[in-house]
């Protein structure tokens, strides 16, 4: 049982004062995240920096169990839960960042369950109307199902932690979050396609539809059933809250500068959306209604983001933040709103084969327009460029986004970093975006020469030879790239056309080119030999450099 260190914060809101209690977690590598509101008035949360499952009450204190399989188990394998969700059954439930689902009981006890294939991250989860959790996969494209049944279910046959697997059946949807909604269906977000899925559940296999975003770019990353009983979600890419209407269509709803980056959503008790926002120069909690009006609440010091943010069942929301904090937020003092912008800017939308959206994840990122010679640094915010764009990403991240086909409105997502490209798409139907690497090769002076040996040293030429095959080339140029469907990264030996998630091209200074596979499948096009080689998962392939001429 570990105590935690409260304290009583004032947080000066724009007008009047509401209170604040934040707990500090003393142990060792915490990093309280994901959140889950009990019936009893616990909150229970995951703790993936110490492996572990944590609760805090009324009184709190926090007490944490180990997260790992069992604790009489001599070596359990190393578990990184992501989020947590109460089960029908009374237990919490919740995912894995090495692939599975967990459940552990409200005393401590830990269950385990396999899901898909190994090593892909689970990650949003929730309870479904049909006794089962249903949960989130990114890397594999699919959502899933587990069966929860109730204690009484078990005693009577039904049989616990029965797993089936369903994919989203669109490229790069990359589904995140999770909820249920009031007529039983489940929907969930896809910031991959900018895209929300939507799951009807039937008797072999649900029916599962897509609902596209207006704006590009938006990538939704969390949702909530709102206070007027629909599906609210946040969409940082864009930096807008979204929600659907009556006729299931999208509304989005712009944020001011500082609100601009919404993160974890919750229905508040006030009939308004509630959001953890980490823009605007420090960190805050945003309110919304369904009219745009915002309201913003600052958070105290020490700085430290929101990360997750849950409606208890006393009406206060509880929210868990950097710094090992989990905070505890009045929601009943009113505070100064503001009106949302009063001017919207354009929507940013890709034209296959003509203009992709370039945004800036992280880092610094330079480009350059075709028939310019001037690098340029890439703004904040989705920017709008053309094909024939050169992209420098050797300092930072950046987010590419095209059309799949012309008038198709249907777009792909990738990230792209530690390299320079020039992207290219020619404007015909299902052609790929193609990122070609650039740049000189950096190899540096006497790469390819060999040095004299001295004759006290001299050794065979077959040993030589076997010594320099041992030293790997060096590398002149890469690019890394995390995402799926339609791109195709172009070496000078090689191209990697993807069909999964994360990959790597490295043209070497040995003039060859090699292409290796961290995550997915990627199919390989030796230009060389005029060959196509399948990779998966931790393959790679190493294309030769020109052929030469017998002489």
């Amino acid at each position: 049982l570990l105590g935690g260190v409260a304290a009583l914060l004032v947080a000066p809101a724009i007008a009047g004062a509401v209170v604040v209690t934040e707990i500090t977690d003393p142990t060792p590598s915490a990093t309280p995240s994901g959140l889950t509101a009990a019936a009893d008035g616990v909150t229970w949360f995951t703790d993936p920096g110490a492996g572990r499952i944590g609760r805090v009450g009324a009184t709190n204190v926090i007490q944490g169990f180990n997260a790992n399989v069992s604790a009489s188990t001599a070596q359990p394998p190393p578990l990184t839960p992501n989020r947590i969700a109460v089960g029908p059954d009374g237990a919490l439930w919740y995912t894995i960042q090495e692939g599975g689902i967990a459940r552990i009981t409200p005393t401590g006890a830990v269950s385990r369950y396999a899901v898909g294939r190994a090593g892909g991250r689970t990650v949003g989860i929730t309870a479904g109307a049909d006794g089962a959790m249903w949960f989130t996969m990114p890397d594999q494209g699919q959502i899933g199902r587990i069966t929860a049944p109730t204690d009484a279910e078990v005693t009577a046959g039904t049989v616990r932690g029965q797993v089936s697997v369903y994919s989203t059946d669109l490229s790069g949807s990359d589904p995140n979050d999770i909820v249920l909604a009031g007529d039983s269906s489940l929907w969930f977000t896809e910031p991959g396609s900018n895209t929300l899925g939507h799951a009807v559940p039937g008797s072999q296999a649900p029916t599962i539809t897509h609902v596209a975003l207006p704006t590009a770019g938006g990538a939704p990353s969390r949702l909530t059933v709102g206070p007027d009983g629909r599906i609210w979600f946040s969409a940082p890419g864009s930096q807008r809250i979204g929600r659907l209407d009556a006729a299931g269509q999208v509304v989005e709803l712009p944020l001011p500068a500082t609100l601009a980056q919404p993160g974890d959503v919750t229905s508040g008790p006030d009939g308004a959306l509630w959001f953890a926002s980490s823009g605007g120069g420090s960190d805050a909690l945003g309110r919304i209604t369904a009219d745009g009006t915002t309201s913003r609440f600052p958070l105290p010091d020490p700085p430290g983001a929101p990360i997750e943010l849950v409606t208890g069942t006393d009406g206060d929301l509880r929210y868990s933040r950097g710094g090992a904090r989990i905070g505890r937020f009045d929601t009943v003092q009113p505070a100064e709103q503001q009106p949302p912008p009063s001017e919207v800017p354009p929507a940013l939308v890709p034209v296959a084969g003509r203009s992709v959206i370039l945004e800036v994840v992280s880092g610094s990122v330079r480009v350059r327009r075709p028939g310019t010679t001037t690098f340029v640094p890439l703004a904040t915010g989705g920017t709008s460029l053309p094909d024939g764009t050169e992209v420098d990403a050797r300092d930072g991240r950046v987010r590419l986004t095209a059309e799949t086909a012309p008038g198709s409105g249907i777009t792909r997502t990738a990230i792209f970093w530690d390299g320079r490209f020039i992207i290219h798409q020619a404007r015909i139907a299902g052609a790929a975006t193609e990122v070609r690497l650039t740049g000189r090769l950096e190899c540096g002076a006497g790469v390819a020469q060999t040095r004299a040996v001295p004759a006290a040293k001299a050794v065979s030429k077959a040993k030589a030879k076997k010594k320099a095959k041992k030293k790997k080339p060096k590398v002149g140029r890469r690019l890394w790239g995390d995402g799926k469907g339609d791109f195709r990264t172009r070496g000078a030996r090689a191209t990697a056309s993807v069909r999964g998630t994360r990959w790597l091209v490295e043209d070497r200074c040995d003039q060859t080119t090699r292409v290796r596979v961290f995550t997915g499948v990627v199919s390989t096009r030796d230009r060389v030999r005029n060959r196509r080689v399948t990779l998966t998962e931790g393959g790679e392939y190493i294309a030769p450099g020109p052929r030469r001429r017998k002489r």
